[in-house]
């Protein structure tokens, strides 16, 4: 083709900044280093992040071109936040793929020094990875599933939302992202709380007439039914969930 197939483009990158390279390229995607770029207790900067993809591609008119998560592994947090790393991944990727990213590029670079942290972080991108592309498959889900609208979710305790405010961005989402989607004759419903504190939810809009039946994806011996149309999740600070749902008719 003679040109890029992809570039990287830097963390503060905007729609507008996206769209300029946007035209030339197959695939956009910007740092999204949430911990390196200051937005630790912001994670909400991962939707924004794929956002600003999003709008650039439409921006540039590169209907085929595809947003891509770029999350970071290479920088050792202190030694109290050790044990946070597994969430922030988890959020981090999942986050990315709520908000419509379609792949996922981690920047590691080599081994560096100082960073004795990067077993932990790898641990964790590959668990995300068996779950994206071994069993469950949801990578297939994200990639080919249609998203619906259908469902709706309510906060019933917790924070109903988060500001993001760095530079000049200014903007509050909801706490909670959900992604609604349909595939294989199958619903699947992705939730991640970006709040630093727990949220209880009522995911509602499951008429199907003779009750469903709802699986948790990452804890698949936990099956129960939603007579009613609709079942209550309570999700810890940036914790991530995903329900499969069968007797589906749509």
């Amino acid at each position: 083709l003679k040109r890029p197939v992809f570039m990287y483009e830097p963390n503060a990158r905007t729609a507008k900044a996206l769209a300029k390279t946007a035209k030339y390229v197959d695939i956009v995607g910007k740092g999204m280093y949430t911990n390196y770029s200051g937005m630790k207790n912001s994670r909400v900067w991962c939707r924004w992040t794929i956002e600003q993809e999003i709008k650039a591609i439409k921006s540039a008119g590169r209907k085929g071109a595809i947003p891509i998560a770029l999350p970071e592994m290479f920088q050792q947090p202190a030694d109290k936040e050790l044990k946070m790393i597994n969430s922030w991944v988890r959020h981090d990727v999942y986050s990315a793929l709520i908000a419509g990213a379609k792949g996922i590029i981690v920047f590691s670079a080599s081994k560096r020094p100082k960073f004795s942290a990067r077993q932990k972080y790898l641990a964790a991108y590959l668990k995300i990875c068996r779950e994206i592309t071994g069993k469950l498959n949801l990578g297939q889900v994200f990639l080919f599933g249609k998203r619906r609208k259908d469902l709706t979710v309510k906060i019933i305790d917790g924070p109903e939302t988060v500001r993001l405010k760095k530079r000049k961005v200014d903007k509050t989402y909801r706490s909670v992202a959900m992604a609604n989607i349909s595939y294989n004759n199958s619903r699947y419903v992705f939730l991640v709380n970006s709040s630093d504190e727990p949220v209880s939810l009522i995911v509602g809009g499951l008429v199907y007439g003779s009750g469903v039946t709802i699986q948790d994806i990452f804890l698949p011996e936990d099956i129960f039914t939603a007579p009613e149309g609709d079942f209550e999740v309570e999700l810890k600070p940036l914790e991530v969930k995903a329900f499969k749902i069968y007797n589906s008719n749509k």
